[in-house]
């Protein structure tokens, strides 16, 4: 859990991030969420490879400091 909360913290979120990838799933039509992994390659952004009942899918949340 706690290398988790060092990758959350670049996108200034420390809370559950089950509900947000089950939103995430929702919204883009993705499937059912299952699961999630962090992918630890990068140093910016928070990057996630989530497991759905449609397959994987590749997430990228950006990092607190870009720009909208």
């Amino acid at each position: 859990m706690k290398k988790q909360n060092n990758f959350q913290k670049r996108i200034e979120y420390q809370g559950d991030l089950k509900p947000v990838f089950e939103d995430v799933c929702q919204q883009y039509n993705l499937g059912n969420f299952i699961s999630f992994n962090i992918i630890k390659s990068g140093y910016e952004d928070f990057n996630i490879r989530l497991k759905t009942s449609k397959g994987h899918s590749f997430v990228k949340v950006f990092a607190k400091f870009r720009k909208k």
